[in-house]
């Protein structure tokens, strides 16, 4: 049996699982880091509904779970995108409100 190709095969089975892992944690720092800095935006108009996915996100995180956490993370970034837009729509419709139109 040739030892530094059976070393080389080992070696790379072991790795592949840690790439995988590092993909998903980098994906969740990403689509996390995003998901603050909308809700961030939002000001005034942030939803509570946000704020506790970002929690669960970060708490999956915790525990290793990178897939859960991507998925709440992502959760948390759409809520937070149509929070800033419901403040962007307020702010148009105050603005025709009292200004006209």
């Amino acid at each position: 049996m040739n030892k530094p190709l059976l070393t080389v095969g080992l070696t790379l089975s072991l790795l592949v699982p840690l790439c995988a892992q590092a993909g998903a944690k980098e994906d969740f720092q990403k689509i996390y880091s995003d998901a603050k800095s909308a809700q961030k935006d939002a000001g005034d108009f942030k939803w509570t509904t946000t704020s506790s996915r970002l929690k669960a996100a970060e708490s999956a995180a915790e525990s290793g779970d990178y897939d859960k956490a991507k998925t709440l993370a992502a959760e948390a970034l759409k809520l937070a995108q149509e929070s800033v837009d419901q403040r962007k729509t307020q702010a148009e419709a105050w603005r025709k409100a009292v200004i006209g139109g």
